[in-house]
């Protein structure tokens, strides 16, 4: 959907890879399991499969994405953290000093919002179907029936 509106595949593949890093970064901030923060990227990637680029921000999905998957990874994490650790990475990219965001002004209701609103069309593009099947749990399966006569640990 986003060659339709004039964005091209390498600048569509920098903002994926983009997305994906600020799902990362922010979900380490949160002490989130690393499945979960794939499922962020999943989520993310299935939605700018169905809506182009140039529709969404990029930072507002990437923020919903995280917010949709520690939930659904039952990681639950407040807004006002994934706001907090997304405001402090995007302060510490400029090179300028990190503080807080401050919660009750007018910015911080805006954020909230536009998190809010993300949630809400993610959810409604993707039919609410946000679950995602991780390839890790087949692949650690295959390998433990493969070489089960070996002595492996069995915390394979």
């Amino acid at each position: 959907p986003s060659r339709k509106d004039g964005i091209d595949a390498r600048t569509e593949n920098q903002l994926r890879v983009y997305g994906c890093e600020l799902i990362q970064e922010a979900g380490i901030l949160l002490r989130m399991h690393q499945t979960a923060m794939a499922t962020g990227q999943i989520i993310f990637h299935r939605f700018y499969y169905r809506i182009s680029m140039a529709k969404c921000d990029v930072r507002a999905v990437a923020k919903a994405a995280l917010m949709l998957a520690s939930k659904v990874e039952e990681e639950p994490r407040k807004a006002q953290d994934i706001l907090n650790v997304f405001h402090a990475s995007a302060m510490h990219r400029r090179g300028q000093r990190i503080e807080p965001q401050q919660v009750g002004t007018a910015r911080y209701f805006e954020l909230k919002k536009e998190l809010f609103d993300a949630e809400s069309a993610i959810l409604r593009e993707l039919g609410f179907i946000v679950h995602a099947e991780h390839a890790h749990k087949f692949v650690l399966y295959y390998i433990h029936v493969l070489f089960q006569s070996c002595d492996f640990p069995s915390s394979l």
